[in-house]
């Protein structure tokens, strides 16, 4: 009788703590809000350019969608407006059907379905949707993201690339149309700014940052001085320098001297070789360095939580010239077994004693602003990394906009260690939602069976071996 009444114990103290489990998984699900993606390429996740733009809500966020109430709309609005409200709290939306409720419509402005619209705080935005193959309304997440971000900011952020005689071009493998269209993507204004091709010299007054494009020719005192009233007035420049061997220019800096020294920037004319640990795991030439480390400035933490690589091609070295402050502060280096080849490029590459110079290298450096010198001045040793034939290479693409990002202060590209309040998204990969589907269908319900069959054979066994 004493055995009988232990086993019913058992029992008891096992359903309870099933019970107990299942609790918990209820209670971490709520407080979490975790969801699982089990779409094909989990098209249903919210990116990370998303989530970086959610981020930056400072004020409750209104979406209305102006959709027929059928299918296949209302599972696609519901799926993915569901992860927005997951990933931030502030985000509300609501289905309207135009055709049923045509008042309503009318009266927020809509006359015709697909109309998405927005509210955030006094501001008021709206769009029409795309349609899918079907013909059905598709509420597209980058388009709606884009919407969200031009509703956050008063205006899109200008970006001016400067074109002309004299930088790379805007097309061909060397030219940077593959950036503007990332930049676009990143919801940026990217116009072209041809300076050598009008009288106007001084950069228009609305232009966010300034992007001069691996210029190799000596350019004109009036558009420097252009360039450095624009720095003054506290506006952002990114100045991206090519090695003097790749200029063709006995300035070394396309007479941008004046502006370099003025923040202490000093140039060497050689190239960097790389003879670190990176470039020999990826198979990739001595001439191409791999980014090796960055410096402490909060720029560089966006790069240092990526684990894709940076190569800049043909990359200078610089440096502080010792001369007074600001002291330009180093983002990217080399590694020590790096140095400046100071010779040409004759196709053998091999280290001079008392000519080349070892490394590390600073391969990008940032001139902050302050109230003597202007705005920042970001300058990297390189050009050829955001062209079209390398800004597809690993991080490249990322460490463009993460520095275009930091210049123009845009707040969307926030380092994730910074918590911000949005709940996560378990994503589940292709073999997760097998073995989920196995456990759901298989496994579950063997359980099921099992668990009762298994006490039944032991309070069995226990009674035979209780009456022998």
């Amino acid at each position: 009788m004493k055995r009988i009444s232990n086993n019913r114990l058992q029992i008891w103290l096992r359903a309870l703590v099933w019970v107990l489990l299942g609790s918990m998984l209820v209670f971490m699900t709520g407080r979490y809000s975790l969801r699982g993606d089990f779409s094909h390429g989990r098209i249903n996740s919210l990116s990370e350019q998303t989530g970086l733009i959610l981020d930056a809500l400072e004020k409750p966020l209104q979406i209305t969608l102006y959709f027929p109430d059928r299918e296949p709309e209302l599972e696609r609005v519901n799926t993915l407006l569901e992860a927005f409200k997951a990933g931030h709290g502030g985000v509300a939306w609501e289905l309207v059907d135009p055709g049923r409720y045509p008042r309503a419509a009318l009266a927020d402005g809509v006359s015709e379905p697909g109309v998405v619209v927005l509210r955030y705080g006094d501001k008021r935005q709206q769009y029409l949707a795309g349609h899918a193959p079907d013909g059905s309304y598709l509420l597209d997440q980058e388009e709606l993201a884009g919407a969200i971000h031009e509703i956050i900011l008063d205006r899109k952020a200008t970006i001016r690339v400067m074109q002309g005689p004299g930088f790379r071009p805007w097309h061909a493998m060397q030219g940077f149309s593959s950036l503007k269209q990332i930049l676009d993507m990143n919801h940026y204004n990217t116009q072209i700014w041809a300076p050598l091709k009008s009288p106007m010299a001084s950069v228009p007054s609305d232009t966010d940052l300034l992007i001069i494009p691996g210029p190799h020719m000596t350019l004109p005192d009036i558009l420097v001085d252009g360039i450095t009233d624009f720095l003054a007035d506290g506006g952002p420049v990114l100045l991206l320098l090519d090695p003097a061997v790749e200029m063709g220019d006995s300035s070394l800096a396309a007479g941008l001297e004046p502006l370099l020294t003025s923040r202490h920037i000093g140039l060497t004319r050689g190239f960097v070789v790389e003879l670190g640990e990176a470039n020999r795991n990826h198979g990739i030439s001595l001439e191409i360095p791999v980014v090796a480390g960055f410096g402490r400035h909060e720029v560089c933490e966006a790069w240092l939580r990526r684990s894709d690589q940076i190569c800049l091609p043909m990359v200078r070295s610089l440096r502080y010239t010792g001369e007074g402050e600001p002291i330009p502060e180093p983002l990217a280096f080399s590694s020590d077994k790096s140095f400046v080849e100071m010779g040409g490029l004759s196709g053998q590459v091999s280290f001079d004693q008392g000519q080349d110079v070892p490394g590390p290298h600073a391969l990008a450096v940032l001139s902050t602003d302050d109230s003597a010198t202007g705005g920042p001045l970001l300058v990297i040793g390189d050009s050829n990394f955001a062209t079209n034939a390398n800004i597809d290479w690993e991080g490249n693409a990322d460490f463009a906009v993460d520095a275009i990002a930091w210049l123009i202060r845009d707040g969307r590209r926030v380092p994730p260690s910074v918590w911000t309040g949005r709940n996560e998204l378990l994503e589940i990969t292709r073999t997760g939602r097998r073995l989920y589907l196995l456990f759901s269908l298989a496994l579950m319900p063997l359980l099921t069976f099992l668990w009762p069959l298994g006490l039944w054979l032991n309070r069995r066994r226990n009674s035979t071996g209780g009456t022998g």
